[in-house]
């Protein structure tokens, strides 16, 4: 850990709420362009920094003093970032699918699908 994140995080251990604003300006754009390489769409690269921080800050707030301090930073909103990407991910994979599916044979075929071939008959 360098000199200035350990110098960062005695300042947030000691007064969140106003040495906060360092951090985002610290990190806004090394997470912005971490995004934009993971997820390709500058809309959705924002979104993540903005989650990580909104979680930073209140994963800061709940910590003890000791726990913050003994922080590594970047990699740790490096991690968070990453796991905001993977569960957006995993989000949109889901629900990318149809809700009602039934795996016959080889084939996934969608509820509405299956109700016309039921119709049509053998």
């Amino acid at each position: 850990m360098d000199q200035a994140d350990e110098q960062l995080l005695s300042l947030l251990a000691t007064d969140l709420d106003y040495h906060f604003r360092q951090l985002v300006a610290l990190y806004q754009q090394r997470l912005y362009g971490f995004a934009l390489r993971l997820e390709g769409r500058p809309q959705d690269a924002e979104d993540i920094v903005q989650e990580t921080f909104l979680r930073a800050y209140h994963a800061l707030k709940s910590y003890p003093l000791l726990k913050v301090r003994a922080l590594r930073l970047r990699q740790w909103l490096y991690t968070i970032s990453l796991n905001i990407f993977r569960n957006r991910q995993i989000y949109r994979f889901w629900t990318q699918r149809p809700i009602y599916t039934i795996m016959t044979g080889n084939t996934f075929v969608s509820h509405s699908a299956r109700s016309r071939l039921a119709r049509r008959g053998p």
